[in-house]
């Protein structure tokens, strides 16, 4: 074996171990999110709309019970306002550019969030814009705290699913 050869397996190596260690889902619930993306990608695609926490935990072969144990469970799930870089453009006010890609962000994740069930827009609303805490909304709401937080992670779950599409 070649040193070069060797060399790229061991830098790949621990790139990846360095990825798993800075990731703050673990595994199972990084594989989790990743399979709730995909369906719920490819159920819109053949809904032509948003599909329903039933049917999303229909298709992945879940009981309700289990699909909002992994939603509870994703509680750690980035807010919105933390976007990764690679689904969001850098900040350059002062850069024509980066102004037009912000705005084309922004137009981008207005229409992603139209999309989204009306609960899920209402709660993404309260938090993000009203900058209410999951227990405040949970008071306008009637629901309970827990389940503003499975409506939360289920809207990220659609939001970055929508991003990641438009990325790649």
């Amino acid at each position: 074996m070649s040193f070069e050869i060797y060399a790229r397996t061991r830098i790949k190596g621990a790139i990846y171990d360095s990825c798993r260690k800075n990731d703050i889902l673990p595994r199972n619930q990084r594989d989790d999110l990743s399979r709730l993306e995909k369906l719920n990608r490819q159920l819109e695609q053949e809904l032509g709309r948003a599909p329903t926490e039933v049917e999303i935990a229909q298709s992945a072969d879940l009981s309700m019970q289990d699909y909002y144990s992994i939603m509870d469970g994703m509680v750690n799930l980035m807010p919105i306002d933390e976007l990764s870089d690679e689904l969001m453009p850098v900040d350059g006010s002062s850069d024509p550019l980066n102004q037009t890609a912000m705005s084309q962000f922004a137009a981008q994740l207005a229409k992603v969030l139209e999309k989204l069930p009306e609960k899920e827009q209402m709660v993404m609303a309260l938090h993000y814009q009203e900058d209410l805490s999951y227990r405040e909304i949970a008071e306008v709401l009637n629901l309970t705290t827990g389940r503003i937080s499975q409506l939360h992670t289920q809207g990220m779950i659609r939001i970055r699913s929508h991003l990641k599409v438009s990325v790649n």
